[in-house]
C-alpha cells in the first residue's frame, strides 16, 4: 500500500518569470526532489525536469508566475512528490 508523502517546502526558492531555473537556499533538493515532482506557488504548478544539486532544479517549462523569493515555511511554495517515491513504511 502506498501513501502520499508530505510536500517538500524547506528553505527558500527563487523563481524568475519566464525562466525554467529554480534556485534554493537552505534546501536539500538532491534528497527531497525528483523529476516529475511538481512545484506549486503563486497559483501555478510546473513539473520538475531535473535536479542539479541541493540548490538548483530545472522545470519542464518556464515559470509562468512573477519573479519572487518564496519561503516554504509560510507555504510560499511547496513541491509535491510525483511518481518515483516509495513509502518505506508500507
Amino acid at each position: 500500500m502506498t501513501t502520499h508523502l508530505l510536500p517538500y517546502n524547506d528553505g527558500t526558492v527563487m523563481v524568475t518569470a519566464g525562466s525554467s531555473a529554480v534556485t534554493g537556499a537552505l534546501t536539500a533538493f538532491l534528497a527531497a526532489v525528483k523529476p516529475g515532482d511538481v512545484l506549486h506557488a503563486q497559483g501555478h504548478s510546473v513539473a520538475v525536469l531535473s535536479v542539479t544539486d541541493n540548490t538548483s532544479v530545472t522545470l519542464v517549462r518556464p515559470w509562468p508566475g512573477t519573479t519572487a523569493t518564496l519561503t516554504g515555511s509560510t507555504w510560499g511554495y511547496e513541491i509535491r512528490r510525483g511518481v518515483g517515491w516509495d513509502d518505506a513504511a508500507d
